[in-house]
């Protein structure tokens, strides 16, 4: 079950199309981001036996989901960061606009 709570944030992604518009490169990335984490927990469902992919104890699942979820939000914020701070720089420094 933990692989249901990633996968609620693709659907919730996916859903704001119209304001996709205005970040779509960063949002593409947190869904692909997502949809890893998503694949990896159903491995591991799979690698554990678990052939209905409901473990024996769902609140743990939940949690493990909601951690997973939680820490790729912020690799992608601080990778999205660190992108923009980089394009920052080097618009100074070359005086040209994007």
């Amino acid at each position: 079950m933990c692989y249901i709570v990633p996968l609620a944030i693709i659907l919730i992604i996916n859903g704001f199309e119209k304001h996709k518009k205005i970040f779509i490169a960063h949002l593409d990335r947190l869904n692909l981001l997502m949809f890893g984490g998503v694949t990896m927990l159903v491995v591991d469902h799979l690698w554990n036996g678990e052939l209905f992919l409901v473990g024996p104890n769902t609140l743990k699942d939940l949690a493990l989901g909601f951690a997973m979820s939680g820490i790729i939000i912020i690799a992608w914020a601080l990778f999205t960061l660190i992108e923009k701070k980089q394009v920052l720089v080097k618009v100074k420094k070359t005086g040209l606009k994007n």
